[in-house]
């Protein structure tokens, strides 16, 4: 996995740089083409659209004011030629309605000026190795698709043939199918590991497996999952690849079938005591003809010895979770990309709303005690503690003197602030968020009784963690101090919601709260 600074790359990226300011454009054509990338200059909306229809580039960096087209719509005329384009908006209005209007009309990140170079490269290369990365992504789900497209036509093409092939039959092609398909759907690591073996293992007849990792730039394999009689306690711990039978692996990209490593002197230096089983199969997790790690079937169910047919199944199952995997740190660094941005924006939203980052750290801390509990997995933990901190973003588009207003709001004032849940859902959008995390911004305004806004969702039609979010952010708001208002205390903040409960909150959710409280509480006493 790359470091999203350093884009490996054969031929330079092509750069359209456009400002109606000759020194700004030829300051910006010095310092990128100092980076190494072949740099094209115009000076206009009108004469960059020109060129553009006759030149493919990686990136446009282009002024937001200029006279004729300006920089917004440039960017979106472009793009309907040139979708794959990455665009980095530059602007001397460093403000936050400015950078909202950028991500919504395309551009992948802005800087402002006066230029701080080393901030601009770090853009430039983020952002190009971001769009490099979308690329190799739909390349290889291509790839993908195209191989499970031919194992469906291997299993047609032999359907009627009773006979193996390469040991393995018709039922294993089909089981082998469908197992891929299913871990080609994941982008997140932590989900794909274990999914990986509670499918596999079952099929295979294993009682103890695991999954080990090769860091970037390490020496050691890290195990990431284990499944079965493996000790889970064993996640986490290092193993040289030196050593080993997965260091062995990595280093050779050559799979193992082990029928009794008491009788493979290639290992006889090693502590064999460590091995549960005599017998076992490791697997390496190779793609783009990269290893980096194993895929460990530790032991085999009734102690039996694994066979050749065993370590046919789980090749082609660990070339699948390679490839997933990959996928995954992809979608890591497209997802932190994005992340960078938007929280860009929160801070200059902070900056103008004194309450706003205190707002969304508690808010965001009370939502995840109530996911607590709920018993909510991990993962949607993970998901909720990052959506309830982002979904006011759309806060940015609102004008400041609605947000600094301390009295009621007019019918027209009203419309304009309850709008900030699609623009939040538009920006999340527009940087490549997930549709839970833009799910929790859209509607976490929505009510039960299907009064709330902008859908109008009544009930269980409103996303989970929307619901969650709204107690989060109802508590967090009345228990908090404005100058406009008193805060409530704790318990006066509970009986409000639960008058509300049912109609306008979930019930379930306001229960979660308060138990949460209590649990807070007690264990504050006990200390």
């Amino acid at each position: 996995m790359q470091n999203g600074e350093n884009l490996e790359i054969e031929n330079p990226p092509s750069i359209l740089v456009v400002d109606d300011e000759p020194r700004v454009r030829e300051l910006l054509k010095t310092l990128l083409a100092r980076q190494g990338y072949e740099v094209w200059m115009c000076g206009s909306g009108e004469e960059a659209k020109e060129v553009a229809r006759q030149e493919t580039f990686d990136m446009i960096v282009t002024d937001l004011k200029m006279p004729g087209i300006d920089g917004l719509h440039l960017i979106q005329q472009i793009k309907e030629e040139q979708p794959d384009i990455a665009a980095v908006m530059v602007t001397g209005y460093a403000t936050v309605e400015t950078a909202v209007e950028a991500l919504r009309h395309g551009a992948d990140d802005y800087v402002t000026k006066p230029f701080n170079v080393e901030e601009l490269r770090k853009v430039v290369a983020r952002t190009l190795n971001a769009r490099r990365l979308t690329r190799r992504n739909e390349i290889l789900l291509s790839q993908l698709d195209a191989i499970s497209r031919k194992l469906r036509g291997n299993r047609q093409y032999r359907s009627q043939e009773p006979e193996t092939v390469n040991g393995t039959s018709n039922d294993r092609f089909s089981k082998i199918s469908n197992l891929n398909t299913k871990l080609s759907s994941f982008i997140n690591s932590r989900q794909l590991y274990r999914a990986a073996l509670d499918l596999l293992c079952p099929e295979v007849g294993v009682s103890a497996a695991s999954i080990m990792i090769l860091p970037e730039g390490q020496d050691h394999l890290v195990v990431k999952a284990v499944f079965g009689n493996t000790n889970s306690s064993l996640i986490g711990t290092k193993q040289p690849i030196s050593t080993g039978v997965s260091g062995w692996v990595v280093r050779h990209s050559e799979p193992l079938l082990v029928n009794d490593i008491r009788q493979m002197p290639l290992f006889q230096h090693g502590r064999i005591s460590q091995y549960t089983s005599p017998s076992f199969i490791c697997v390496p997790l190779t793609c783009d003809s990269k290893t980096f790690g194993t895929l460990n079937l530790t032991e085999k169910q009734n102690n039996s010895v694994f066979s050749d047919q065993d370590l046919q199944f789980a090749m082609p199952v660990a070339a699948q979770i390679a490839a997933s995997l990959r996928n995954c740190y992809r979608y890591d660094s497209l997802r932190q990309n994005a992340l960078g941005a938007v929280q860009r924006l929160v801070q200059m939203l902070n900056s103008r709303v004194p309450f706003a980052e205190e707002h969304s750290q508690r808010t965001t801390d009370q939502a995840v005690q109530i996911g607590q509990q709920l018993d909510l997995k991990d993962d949607e933990l993970d998901q909720l503690s990052l959506a309830s901190s982002i979904c006011d973003i759309g806060n940015a588009a609102v004008p400041d003197q609605l947000l600094a207003k301390r009295g009621h709001f007019t019918t027209s004032e009203r419309e304009k602030v309850q709008r900030h849940p699609e623009y939040s859902d538009e920006i999340l959008k527009s940087l490549g968020f997930l549709d839970g995390e833009r799910a929790v911004a859209r509607h976490h305004h929505e009510r039960v009784d299907g009064s709330g806004y902008p859908d109008g969702l009544t009930g269980d039609d409103i996303p989970l963690l929307a619901r969650i979010v709204a107690v989060a952010d109802s508590f967090v708001a009345m228990t908090s101090h404005r100058p406009h208002r008193r805060s409530f205390g704790i318990e006066e903040a509970m009986k409000e919601l639960r008058k509300h409960a049912g109609t306008q909150f979930d019930t379930r959710m306001v229960e979660a709260l308060e138990a949460a409280m209590k649990a807070a509480k007690v264990e504050a006493e006990e200390k």
